[in-house]
Parts: C-alpha cells; structure tokens; sequence
C-alpha cells in the first residue's frame, strides 16, 4: 500500500514538473522547428524580416540547424531548434524543444571584419592593444589596454568609434561602449580609466561616469 501511494505521490510530482516546465516525459515527442516556424521566429522574435532562409541540417534527429543570410550586411548566421533536458529539483522529468540563434555573435563578426584593418593600424600607431567583446550582446563593444590619459586618447578614440559606428547598419550600438583600461587583458570596470559613448561620440574619463550614467549595465 505505501508502495502504491509513493508511485502515486512521484506520478503526480512528475506531471506537475512536467506542466510547470512545458515540457513531454519522451524525447521523441518533441517537435523541432521546421524552416517555416524558425523563418517566423528569425523574422518576428528577433525582429529581423530581411533574413533570408538558406538550408537546413538535421543533425540526428535530437537537433536541427537552419543557416539564414542577414540580406542587409551579408553575412550568414545559424538558428538551432535542438531537445533539451527539463529539470525539476536537480531531477530530469522530460524534455523541450529549445531555440537559439547566433546572429548578435555573426553580426559582431560582420562590425569587426569590417574595421579590423584600420582599427589594428590605428592601435599599433598609438600604441595600444584591443580586446574585441566577441557579440553586440555584451554593452561594451570593444577593451583598450592602454596607460595613455583620456586627453591624449581622445581624438584616437573618437575616430576609433566613429569607425565602428559606420559600418553599424542595424544600429545596435546606440547604448553601447568602448573601455579603455590600465590592466592588460582585463574586462573588470575597476580597471577602466576612460570610456567612449557611442550614442554621444565622446570620450569621458572615468570620474565623469557618474555624471552622465551608472555602471550597473555594463561588465563588471
């Protein structure tokens, strides 16, 4: 009888999980997007009605990759409609449908290949490294190591940004910034000593922030 309750007791658990997380107790019941669903997710979720459907490549039958083309810059991206493991409590109860897509990551690709030249011959002019962020997710677009002050950095920098900006055709980097930092290597903004706002196109030091807006959206 204590048997017959607990398997009662897990079966309700189990269900519950399996309502709170959307998500089926067999894999195989799962659905993968088709190239229909996912050119609607791509154009309305992500709000990019101009990607253009490539192809498709079913990876086994757990994952699911279609390639699309950004119709504005060129470059191609990659959406994944995969099954993925739900979890309630630290325990598996079923499996989901999940969708990701790389194209802050291929657009930062595009923005880099685009200055890349000129941004290196303007830091190796003036003696500084840059650390590129990788996606347009990240507010800081780009890491300086440098030990130059602001004043001498300002004109640098400015054209710098105004470089980046240009070839910014989807206009993501309104909010975002470029650090200069006194640590080689370092992503942290204890280490930052002036920062480039591209909304404004200035330069700032660091003991301006506070004036013109707060830390907490940004690393560190």
């Amino acid at each position: 009888m204590k048997r017959m309750i607990l398997a009662l007791l897990l079966a309700a658990v189990t269900a519950s999980a399996l309502l709170l997380t959307g998500c089926e107790k067999n894999k195989d019941d799962v659905k993968l997007k088709t190239a229909s669903e996912m050119q609607t997710y791509v154009s309305k979720a992500l709000a990019l009605p101009d990607a253009e459907y490539k192809s498709q490549k079913d990876e086994g039958s757990d994952k699911r990759v279609f390639t699309f083309k950004d119709r504005l810059c060129g470059f191609e991206f990659e959406a994944v409609s995969e099954k993925t493991k739900k979890y309630f409590d630290a325990t598996v109860v079923g499996y989901a449908e999940s969708t990701s897509v790389n194209w802050s990551e291929a657009y930062y690709g595009y923005l880099k290949d685009k200055v890349s030249a000129e941004a290196d011959r303007i830091a190796a002019e003036n003696g500084f490294t840059l650390n590129w962020n990788g996606t347009v997710d990240n507010a800081v677009f780009l890491f300086i190591d440098t030990d130059r002050s602001s004043g001498e950095l300002a004109p640098v920098i400015k054209e710098l940004g105004s470089l980046i900006k240009s070839e910014d055709k989807h206009g993501k980097l309104a909010s975002h910034e470029i650090w200069c930092v006194s640590k080689a290597g370092s992503k942290n903004y204890k280490d930052v000593t002036a920062f480039y706002e591209f909304d404004t196109g200035e330069l700032r030091d660091k003991s301006e922030r506070a004036e013109f807006r707060a830390p907490d959206h940004l690393n560190g």
